[in-house]
């Protein structure tokens, strides 16, 4: 049974206690100490390393946690074969989030990869409802640094799905 909104429902999980994520995010935003945890938990997690969803691929020993931050830094390297990039530490907070953005180049240009919600297309949007309510709050907190906002348009999404295909043999060898 979900705990979100009672319905019965089949599990594959043993742990799963909600029928979908807006139910498990109704649920958790009742109660703002279980969404702090929540949070604290998923940082955690990202600093070291692990991010749950994407594909997961890396260049030059940077980690990339999609095929877009990929097909960035492999575009950002050949137009810049000097320039320093790697995985931004830390985090940015304010207007209500705190998120690590992708990279930083040179130790000043800080960098966030996202994908637009033109690109991500309606059904996975609603999935992916949080991901696109904040960008413009991130592009927001970033306004006050050096910062690149790319987008798989700025790389060309010709290139993104060569990259993509690029990541795609390495793991299957």
């Amino acid at each position: 049974m979900c705990k979100g909104c009672s319905a019965l429902f089949e599990t594959k999980r043993k742990s799963q206690n909600f029928c979908k994520r807006q139910c498990a995010i109704t649920f958790n935003n009742a109660d703002p100490s279980v969404k702090e945890k929540l949070r604290e938990a998923r940082f955690r997690e990202i600093e070291k390393g692990n991010v749950g969803y994407g594909i997961k691929a890396e260049l030059e020993g940077i980690r990339c946690d999609s095929a877009l931050e990929y097909a960035f830094l492999k575009w950002y390297k050949e137009s810049h074969p000097n320039s320093k990039i790697e995985r931004f530490k830390g985090f940015i907070e304010g207007e209500g989030i705190k998120y690590q953005p992708d990279f930083i180049i040179d130790d000043k240009i800080i960098v966030e990869v996202k994908y637009t919600t033109s690109y991500i297309g309606d059904r996975l949007s609603e999935k992916w409802k949080t991901y696109v309510s904040t960008q413009e709050v991130k592009k927001k907190l970033l306004s006050t640094h050096e910062f690149m906002w790319v987008t798989e348009k700025d790389v060309g999404v010709r290139f993104y799905r060569k990259c993509l295909d690029e990541i795609k043999k390495k793991k299957a060898v």
